[in-house]
């Protein structure tokens, strides 16, 4: 099965429509687009830089922290290393724990709104209950620790750091200023090049390594893979949410068992109606199937709020496909039906996918809070959920 993974993971749902990093100029953009098509194998044989982005295409981006990776560090199940990073903000310890199985654009969305809503004072950082000083050497020992254990759990990115010894790593779109980001450009390269340096195996040579990940079949058996099957509109939140295009119909029944291997459970289908075929398949691959009218709330609010606890239960204890048809503002209503009315709910939940516009963005946001006065008016515990809701998702994933 050839999977096309010469070709970038998902950027567009990562991509924000209004803001990108200062440092991401024209230059940077049209230095990505070029690593988007450049023979990789061939392109590291004739240079010696290698510029680390989750928007390159392989081996370039298995590097940066937002890729997803699992690994296990001080006690804490972690699901991108970007994730550990913007839980460091986060004193709560057990919010904490949620935020590192995030996957990374959704974790930078939360430390965004610990930033501007929270009084992170961008120097105080958190660790399981301990304070740490963003500039302190306890802190820059914390990160080395983190990135052993991400050397020591990820195979893919183990493979490819050994690749990139001997070139010029850099983060072209990082930060530089300390006082800015708590993990600078030089920092974040220090971290890679000491594991480099620290960890010397043999390398593998770089076309067998680039030829051999773009060709041959991978063994599905964690969440991070999804990305490698191209399914549209893909977007996996933490360890327990993934949305994208239907699998159940179409081309992407091919990939029922890898998705099954990956590890969920239950495919929840917006549709009003049961569809007998989705559900059989669902039982043909071990899958629970479950439909819920809310792509059209307004029109069937009594159907909607009898299935809600059966939705809220599957929430809680499944690991769980939502299926969009058309795009993810279906999955944004599911999503925030489940912050909404889920007690055990977390922060991480609020966090609505990327919208087109900015009003488009608005609109959905004033849909969902009709949808919540209609199901339950006049609760203060609602209405402060909704302007959570509200805060988190003026934020962009990148700042501006």
């Amino acid at each position: 099965m050839n999977m096309n993974i010469n070709n970038n993971m998902n950027i567009p749902f990562f991509t924000s429509t209004t803001s990108t990093n200062t440092n991401t100029n024209t230059k940077t953009n049209e230095e990505r687009l070029k690593f988007l098509t450049i023979d990789a194998a061939q392109y590291l044989k004739d240079s010696k830089n290698f510029d680390v982005c989750y928007f390159h295409k392989y081996p370039f981006n298995v590097l940066c922290n937002f890729y997803p990776s699992n690994f296990k560090f001080d006690g804490a199940e972690i699901n991108s290393m970007e994730g550990f990073i913007q839980a460091l903000k986060v004193d709560d310890p057990k919010l904490q724990k949620q935020v590192c199985k995030m996957f990374g654009p959704s974790s930078k969305k939360i430390g965004n709104y610990y930033k501007y809503y929270k009084n992170f004072d961008r120097k105080t950082l958190y660790w399981n209950g301990k304070k740490y000083n963003r500039y302190s050497d306890e802190y820059k020992k914390l990160l080395a620790q983190a990135y052993e254990a991400k050397y020591r759990d990820d195979k893919d990115f183990r493979d490819v750091l050994q690749l990139s010894e001997g070139y010029n790593l850099t983060h072209k779109i990082g930060k530089t200023d300390p006082h800015e980001t708590i993990l600078t450009e030089d920092e974040y390269m220090d971290q890679l090049n000491m594991l480099c340096k620290h960890n010397k195996k043999i390398k593998i040579p770089i076309d067998k390594i680039v030829t051999t990940y773009a060709t041959q079949p991978h063994t599905f058996n964690k969440l991070k893979d999804l990305e490698k099957l191209n399914i549209k509109n893909l977007y996996l939140l933490d360890d327990k949410i993934i949305c994208g295009n239907p699998i159940t119909k179409g081309d992407n029944k091919q990939f029922l068992s890898q998705i099954k291997q990956s590890g969920i459970k239950t495919i929840i289908d917006l549709n009003s109606n049961e569809d007998n075929d989705k559900k059989a398949l669902c039982k043909k691959y071990g899958f629970n199937y479950f439909s819920i009218p809310l792509n059209d709330y307004k029109n069937r609010t009594k159907e909607v709020m009898k299935k809600m606890p059966e939705f809220i239960n599957y929430m809680k204890n499944s690991t769980n496909y939502i299926e969009c048809e058309k795009s993810l503002e279906d999955a944004n209503i599911a999503m925030c039906a489940n912050y909404l009315f889920n007690d055990e709910a977390y922060l991480g939940n609020a966090i609505m996918f990327p919208q087109k516009t900015t009003e488009s963005k608005k609109k959905l946001i004033k849909e969902i809070e009709d949808f919540a006065q209609i199901t339950k008016p006049n609760n203060q515990h609602l209405e402060e959920k909704l302007q959570v809701l509200k805060d988190i998702n003026e934020l962009e994933y990148f700042e501006k």
